[in-house]
């Protein structure tokens, strides 16, 4: 989907196929609540060249790894809106260790939201 330019998603499984037909979307809406814990959420060398606007719901228990990888291939992120329903699926703890910044952080980040 090379035009897409606003998607909102709410996904139980195919994560992977998914991902891989929306990178040049620019305003992305993804909530992810279940996945087979064999497979990678984000597959390697996955790049949101458009990608401006990222709201993420972190419902499930590798959102961390997700996260990651959308902030590292995700040049042009401007706003960053992280949501999450603990209450339902447990606590998942958030750590920043042994993780550099991600280079959209340092230069194109304007907003914020967890």
């Amino acid at each position: 989907m090379p035009k897409l330019e606003q998607a909102d998603f709410n996904v139980a499984d195919d994560i992977q196929k998914l991902l891989e037909s929306i990178t040049s979307v620019k305003c992305l809406s993804l909530s992810i609540y279940f996945h087979n814990e064999q497979e990678s959420l984000y597959p390697a060398g996955l790049v949101f060249n458009q990608l401006e606007h990222l709201k993420l719901c972190i419902d499930n228990r590798d959102w961390q790894q997700l996260l990651f990888r959308l902030l590292e291939n995700s040049f042009k992120l401007q706003s960053l809106y992280i949501f999450s329903d603990f209450e339902q699926y447990g606590n998942a703890p958030f750590s920043w260790n042994n993780i550099s910044v991600p280079k959209c952080l340092l230069e194109s980040l304007e907003s914020f939201e967890f």
